[in-house]
């Protein structure tokens, strides 16, 4: 090999192994989020989902206390994620075998971290890999991964996997995430894990570590939304009102958003063309009570996932897009990118967009040629488009989208 040669494969090797301060991206992200894209990232991106929720497990990086970071797994995660142009919320699980077994000896549970100093030092070098400012980068990050999830649904302790945390604990794992996720980057996001629905237990958890100053300890507020609860706002109205209570002002995501249907649909039993009538009334309720984000839980199935899963999924486990992914679709193409919501009434909203405003309406007929114009662009929630009068325009129990035509 010449010298020549040689000093040109050190450069490219160089080019690879450096990481250069990384500009955030130009576009505005949507308000749709997808969990579990890495079952098909083609199929979610062709959906129109731009954010997508990752989960960084520990024991994923550290495999013993004195062991060192290996990160080639993850990293090949946040390799497809960004290759597909997607953006990153990445929630943390506190757990490794070989920490729990210092304090939770015998205990089929996982609860807090024994050794808190190694989880605050397995953060803060988790937040300094993927957030662009070119100090210990992942090489080949193309842009910053600024939101961060301080675990999640700490309350649950009914299905596996199995937590006991109780809301002191959670509240000091809270504040050790929030220091190191601060002091690696001061410009990302936390947010408080996601509360597990408003049942009363799960109210009462969240409630009690909101006592202990816990709002000072994120940016974000989370709350999911899992086939119960309040369908009409996603629980986005009682979350919203367990805050104001606390005295807390925060921008709120719903991270999981999951609504059976069809067969082996739990209670309440939908079917696929009410759940997609269902979803579009509870995302634009959601939206209008000031949701930044929302994030479905299931694009497709995969093996492992539990029936209450794969039933809520939008596409089957033949293939078949069901009536919610079109839903889905329809939202996203119509209200992608928009900048306010503003509610007319209890079925009317509308929506800014760079595009012009665009109606979500249902139970509404005789629409005012004053407020819309003489004719519109009508849009049903499976995608469906046709030019009427306005005055013609009848919307029944399933939402549509109206966007006035410019004579």
């Amino acid at each position: 090999m010449s010298i020549l040669t040689l000093l040109g494969v050190l450069f490219l090797i160089g080019l690879l192994l450096y990481s250069p301060p990384i500009s955030a991206r130009e576009a505005p992200p949507t308000h749709f989020g997808l969990l579990e894209t890495w079952v098909d990232f083609q199929a979610a991106r062709e959906l129109g989902i731009q954010w997508d929720r990752g989960h960084l497990e520990w024991d994923m990086v550290q495999k013993s206390a004195r062991g060192d970071f290996t990160w080639w797994e993850f990293d090949s995660y946040v390799r497809d994620v960004q290759r597909y142009g997607f953006e990153l919320l990445i929630t943390i699980f506190p757990f490794a075998p070989w920490d729990q077994a210092e304090c939770h000896v015998g205990e089929r549970v996982l609860g807090p971290p024994c050794n808190m100093d190694l989880y605050r030092n397995f953060v803060k070098a988790a937040v300094e890999r993927y957030d662009g400012d070119g100090e210990e980068d992942m090489p080949g990050l193309r842009y910053p991964i600024h939101h961060w999830e301080a675990f999640n649904e700490p309350s649950m302790k009914d299905l596996p996997p199995f937590y006991d945390f109780t809301p002191q604990e959670y509240f000091e794992l809270l504040k050790a995430t929030y220091e190191e996720v601060k002091s690696a980057c001061p410009q990302c996001k936390v947010l408080q894990a996601g509360v597990a629905g408003i049942e009363l237990d799960r109210q009462q958890f969240l409630r009690d570590y909101l006592a202990l100053g816990a709002g000072k300890y994120f940016d974000i507020a989370n709350i999911h939304f899992i086939h119960s609860g309040d369908f009409e706002t996603l629980n986005v109205k009682p979350f919203k009102d367990i805050l104001h209570d606390y005295s807390i002002e925060k921008p709120i995501w719903v991270t999981e958003v999951q609504i059976e249907s069809g067969p082996g649909a739990h209670y309440p039993y939908l079917t696929d063309n009410e759940a997609a009538s269902l979803l579009v009334k509870g995302y634009t309720r959601a939206f209008s009570l000031g949701t930044d984000k929302l994030f479905y839980v299931v694009l497709k199935p995969a093996p492992e996932f539990p029936p209450n899963v794969i039933v809520s999924s939008l596409i089957d486990s033949r293939g078949r897009k069901r009536a919610t992914y079109f839903a889905m679709k329809t939202m996203i193409k119509k209200l992608g990118n928009f900048t306010t919501v503003e509610k007319l009434s209890e079925s009317q909203f509308k929506f800014e967009t760079p595009q012009g405003p665009v109606y979500v309406v249902w139970n509404c007929s005789g629409l005012s040629e004053e407020q819309f114009g003489k004719r519109v662009l009508v849009t049903d929630i499976s995608g469906e488009e046709k030019i009427e009068e306005t005055k013609d325009v009848k919307a029944g129990d399933d939402p549509i989208f109206i966007e006035p035509i410019k004579e």
